[in-house]
């Protein structure tokens, strides 16, 4: 994995379509501020904030995770929702740090080095002192404990996936990244074949209307690694 340290930006422009995600108030809380109910994007800058500064100050994985549990806590976040969140947060950074024009056209020549630019930098804030993959890698399998096998969570493999999958609906250069980002994932032992196979014909969002276009655009996308895991298995067999 490279060393190189990834920019990181102070500020971040969402390009995702809002949607809103529910989360308690702490019956026993005296923070008014801490409303009932935070759309997703306030909750993704939390987070991307979080991972920047993580990132700039050199935290160890285990700061990290201290800090996201902090907020998870402080806002009441499902932890199927941090999944989420997590992945929509580092696609989040990966295109604000490639500086991609808000007006970018997917038939422009530019198109092909703004993809090339952004998965830089989702590889480069993947690996930089590997520090956000284990940080994946932990919410996925938990602190296993002494003696045992480490328990891998494949709801949160799917939710990684879903996570991935939205933002390839909102946004075309991620959409047309889906099988880079997916077969890094899949590399990075942070989804697996099985979790993989179900997405491609369970996820939620293929019972969305609004969606169906891109849903199905993005699995096209997908048929070259699909295919490689099939060839794969044919010649394990």
């Amino acid at each position: 994995m490279s060393n190189d340290k990834p920019h990181i930006p102070r500020e971040s422009l969402m390009t995702h379509k809002e949607r809103n995600i529910a989360v308690s108030k702490d019956p026993d809380s005296d923070e008014d501020g801490i409303c009932s109910e935070h759309t997703e994007d306030f909750l993704i800058i939390e987070i991307q904030s979080t991972l920047e500064r993580s990132l700039r100050r050199g935290h160890s994985r285990d700061n990290l995770v201290l800090e996201l549990n902090s907020l998870k806590h402080a806002y009441n976040i499902p932890i199927d929702d941090l999944h989420f969140l997590l992945v929509k947060a580092i696609i989040s950074m990966s295109l604000a740090e490639a500086g991609l024009p808000v007006d970018l056209d997917d038939s422009q020549e530019s198109f092909k080095k703004a993809k090339k630019d952004f998965i830089s930098a989702f590889k480069r804030i993947m690996e930089s002192d590997g520090l956000v993959c284990s940080m994946l890698s932990y919410y996925l399998r938990g602190s296993p404990v002494a003696g045992s096998d480490t328990h891998v969570s494949r709801d949160a493999e799917r939710l990684y996936l879903q996570a991935l999958e939205d933002s390839a609906c909102h946004d075309s250069l991620v959409l047309d990244s889906g099988l880079l980002l997916i077969h890094y994932l899949y590399e990075a032992e942070l989804i697996s074949e099985p979790t993989i196979r179900w997405w491609l014909v369970n996820s939620p969002l293929l019972l969305d209307d609004d969606v169906a276009v891109k849903t199905s655009n993005l699995r096209t996308r997908l048929e070259p690694f699909i295919r490689w895991l099939d060839e794969a298995e044919e010649d394990d067999s």
